[in-house]
Parts: structure tokens; sequence; C-alpha cells
């Protein structure tokens, strides 16, 4: 694992803070030190992560948060309610579906809180067959009360997707 990953790790459980809202505003080389540092931050809430998430990382960031109804491991980050993401546009679309669904309050256990929002930025928008099938669900998510929006254009660094 990397240094910084590393100390950012033992600096929190040292701490004993209680974090609630993170905001990871730096490149992500290494999921399994975001892994750790994610996983001592049992109060989460709120995580955003501002920087361009490789394809791979976004995926297995969004499978480590997923929750499984079949699983004996507690839910990670049970209380995360708010997500924000600037993930590539090649972005695993049954993955970021399995997520908001295992998330959301249909499907989530008494163990995690459901999904209220969640927003994707991504350099070109959705525009395939796929993202419209994906745009799809989000509405039927949106109309049981997700925060979502199925206004997709391409934006900038300065501009936001959400949904």
């Amino acid at each position: 694992m990397y240094v910084f990953y590393e100390a950012v790790f033992h600096f929190l459980s040292r701490s004993s803070c209680t974090i609630v809202k993170l905001i990871w505003d730096m490149v992500i080389r290494n999921i399994e030190g975001v892994g750790r540092v994610i996983r001592i931050m049992s109060e989460l809430e709120e995580l955003e992560i501002t920087r361009h998430c490789e394809t791979e990382i976004a995926r297995q960031l969004l499978l480590d948060l997923t929750v499984d109804e079949h699983s004996q491991n507690l839910c990670l980050c049970s209380k995360l309610h708010n997500v924000r993401l600037h993930a590539s546009d090649e972005s695993d679309i049954p993955v970021l579906l399995g997520f908001i669904k295992s998330r959301w309050h249909m499907h989530v256990s008494s163990q995690c809180v459901p999904l209220r929002s969640i927003a994707i930025e991504t350099e070109s928008g959705f525009d395939s067959v796929i993202h419209k099938n994906f745009l799809d669900e989000l509405q039927v998510f949106e109309g049981e009360g997700l925060k979502a929006s199925d206004r997709f254009q391409r934006v900038s660094e300065k501009d936001r997707l959400c949904f």
C-alpha cells in the first residue's frame, strides 16, 4: 500500500474523529488504500470523489460499497446516503445500477441507511443504448424519491452532471 494511504489510515485510527463527509480531491491510484481508509469511517454519510476515476477503480469502489444481503459481512459505510463520483465515460453501468439498487430503500437491509442522492460526472455524458436503459431505470428511482435528474450534457471541469 502506498505510504500516503497508510499515513491517513493511521491518523484516522489514532484520532478517534467521527467523519461524516469525505471529499477525496486527488487522483486515486490504489483502490486497496482508499478502501482501507473508507472502512475506518463507519459514520461516513457523504462521499465525494472530485477527480477522474479510472474505470476499474470506480468499478471496484462501487462494488466495495454495494450492499450484499446474502453476505455475513457488515455493510461498509452503513450510513452513506449521498455519493458523488467523477468517473470515466466507460463506467460499468450494471455495477453502478447494482450499487444504487443495493442501497435503495426497498432493497436495503435494516443495517444500512437508504441512498438519498447520487451524482456521476463524466466528460461526455450518457448517450448509448446501454445509457438509455440506465436513464430509464434512474427515472423509476426518481419516481420513488431518489434525488435524480435526466439532464445529461457534455460537462467540463466547472459543470456537473447529477442524477
